[in-house]
């Protein structure tokens, strides 16, 4: 997964929505708990922590359309317009071991070809690609 020659306006055209929706739903739904358990074991109440189970609510309205936005501004070569998505990628990354948990036993519910464990970026985009790629 990830490709340093992404460019968001120049890839636009193959980004496969619903799969895209779909991959980054998947990682902030397993994150969500994920950050309750932690804040919970750092000392915050009950009642603070189960806040963070609407996390992936909060990604779709917040934080993937403000990636999206900075990804497009990255392309026109805004200086320093990496720092959000950078921040915000480890709250939804610690959720992807799940996910590739997920795709070991059921590949055809995460619509990629190939997931890392990690994967340190707010939204992995999903492109059509040669279907060659798919041939074991």
């Amino acid at each position: 997964m990830g490709n340093s020659n992404f460019s968001f306006r120049k890839d636009f055209r193959k980004i496969m929505w619903k799969e895209t929706l779909w991959i980054n739903f998947l990682r902030s739904l397993f994150a969500g708990p994920l950050i309750m358990i932690l804040m919970m074991l750092s000392g915050q109440p009950f009642s603070q922590s189960v806040a963070y189970l609407i996390f992936p609510v909060m990604y779709f309205v917040g934080a993937l359309p403000l990636g999206l936005f900075m990804a497009f501004l990255n392309d026109l070569g805004v200086p320093l317009v990496w720092i959000f998505p950078v921040i915000c990628s480890a709250m939804v990354a610690i959720g992807d071991p799940f996910v590739f948990i997920l795709r070991k036993i059921k590949p055809s519910i995460v619509p990629v070809y190939r997931f890392n464990f990690m994967n340190f970026t707010l939204i992995i985009f999903v492109l059509e690609t040669d279907p060659k790629q798919y041939i074991n």
